[in-house]
């Protein structure tokens, strides 16, 4: 996704719609801003501490489906899967 946009006189920028729905963004949503060696800039969301990555991994489904297990749960479950992976081959 590529669009030009410009720079106010307050030295501001607004993002376009498709990028703010993409990144499913909303009002107060903070960001980092980093300027790389070739002068492009990189916009990304920023996550300030564990409970907002915690809120923003139980959105994978994945995570959503294992979350109520305990780390050795999973590991035991993981197991019983591959153990019958290889019986059945």
């Amino acid at each position: 996704m590529t669009t030009i946009i410009t720079v106010s006189s307050k030295n501001q920028i607004t993002l376009p719609v498709k990028f703010v729905k993409h990144l499913k963004l909303s009002a107060g949503t903070r960001m980092t801003i980093n300027l790389l060696d070739d002068n492009s800039l990189v916009l990304e969301p920023f996550v300030s501490n564990l409970l907002e990555i915690r809120k923003n991994m139980l959105k994978n489904p994945l995570v959503k489906k294992y979350s109520k297990y305990s780390v050795d749960k999973i590991i035991k479950m993981a197991g019983q899967k591959e153990a019958k992976r290889i019986a059945d081959k």
